[in-house]
C-alpha cells in the first residue's frame, strides 16, 4: 500500500468524480481519459483493473474516501481484527489494538470499544500494582537469602581440605585394582599419554571428571579440513583424495601409475559392474 499511495500523489479528493455510493470517475495521469471505478465489484475500466486487479484508481478510492473494496489488501483495522477473531474466537482483542501506529485519528466504534473496555482495564492495573508489590517483596526475600547464603559460602573450606585425602583414596583404589586385575601395555601406555598432555588446571579438572575420555592425543576430525565430495572429482590426477599438503618443488623421476578418472557412461560402468560417476 505504501507504493499505491506514491502512485497517488498527481491526484487529490477534488479531481475524483462521485457518481454514486458504489461508482467513481478517476483522471488518468497520462491524459484526459478517465476511467469508471466500481467499489462494489472491485474493478476499474483502465487495463490492469478491469480484470479485477487492485489499481491505483481504485486504491485512490480506497485512501480518499475511505471505500473498501473486494480485491483491496487486507491491511485495515477491521480486516485485521476479523482475521483475529478467527483465530483467538472470544479472546479477541478490541478494535483499537488492531489499528495502524501511524494513524493518528480513531473511529466511533473505536472509540466506543476503548469506553466499554476502561473498567475492564481499569481492575486490571489494580492487579498488576498488587503483583508489582508482590514481586517486590520476592527481589527483597531473594536479596536477603543470597546475603545469608554468600556469609556462609567462606566457611566451607571442608570440601578442599578433604581434596588431598580423597585424591589418595583415588591412588590406593588404582593400585589394588592394578595388584588385582593387572594393566596391559597398550591401555598403559594410552593412559599415560593422555596424562602427558594436561597442561593446564581445566584440563586436569576434566581428566578427573571423564576419566581421560575429553584429552585427546592425536588429530582427530576436528584437525581435518572437510571437502565437498563432489570437489575431490574435480581434482587433477597428481592430487590425492586426502587432505594432506600438495608436494611442492620438482616432482620425482619415477612415474608413478595414474588412477583414470571414472567415464560419465551408464551402460560402460554397468557392465563394469560399479557406480556410475556424478556429473555434478
Amino acid at each position: 500500500m505504501v507504493s499505491m499511495k506514491k502512485k497517488i500523489k498527481y491526484l487529490s479528493k477534488e479531481n475524483i468524480k462521485e457518481i454514486d455510493d458504489h461508482m467513481f470517475k478517476v483522471p488518468s495521469e497520462t491524459g484526459d481519459s478517465m476511467y469508471e471505478v466500481y467499489t462494489d465489484l472491485g474493478c476499474c475500466t483502465c487495463e490492469y483493473g478491469r480484470l479485477g486487479k487492485f489499481c491505483k484508481h481504485q486504491a485512490a478510492i480506497y485512501f480518499y474516501f475511505g471505500k473498501e473494496l473486494p480485491n483491496a489488501p487486507h491491511v485495515t483495522a477491521h480486516c485485521r481484527h476479523a482475521m483475529a477473531a478467527l483465530a483467538f474466537g472470544n479472546k479477541v482483542q478490541p478494535l483499537s489494538f488492531y489499528t495502524s501506529l501511524n494513524e493518528i485519528t480513531q473511529t466511533s466504534e473505536e472509540n466506543s470499544s476503548i469506553d466499554t473496555n476502561t473498567e475492564q482495564e481499569g481492575t486490571k492495573t489494580n492487579d498488576n500494582e498488587n503483583s508489582i508489590n508482590e514481586y517486590k517483596k520476592h527481589e527483597v526475600n531473594s536479596e536477603i537469602s543470597d546475603n545469608v547464603v554468600s556469609t556462609h559460602i567462606p566457611l566451607d573450606d571442608s570440601s578442599e581440605l578433604n581434596g588431598e585425602e580423597e585424591f589418595k583414596k583415588v591412588i590406593n583404589l588404582m593400585t589394588e585394582n592394578h595388584s588385582k586385575y593387572g594393566s596391559s601395555t597398550a591401555s598403559t601406555q594410552m593412559f599415560l599419554k593422555k596424562l602427558k598432555n594436561v597442561k593446564t588446571r581445566n584440563s586436569w579438572e576434566t581428566f578427573l571428571a571423564t576419566c581421560g575420555k575429553q584429552i585427546s592425543f592425536r588429530l582427530g576430525a576436528k584437525s581435518k579440513i572437510h571437502v565437498q565430495p563432489t570437489s575431490i572429482s574435480r581434482r587433477r590426477p597428481e592430487v590425492t583424495r586426502g587432505c594432506k599438503r600438495l608436494a611442492v618443488g620438482r616432482p620425482p623421476s619415477d612415474e608413478k601409475i595414474k588412477k583414470s578418472k571414472r567415464k560419465r557412461n551408464l551402460q560402460h560402468n554397468i557392465g563394469k559392474n560399479q557406480p556410475n560417476a556424478k556429473s555434478h
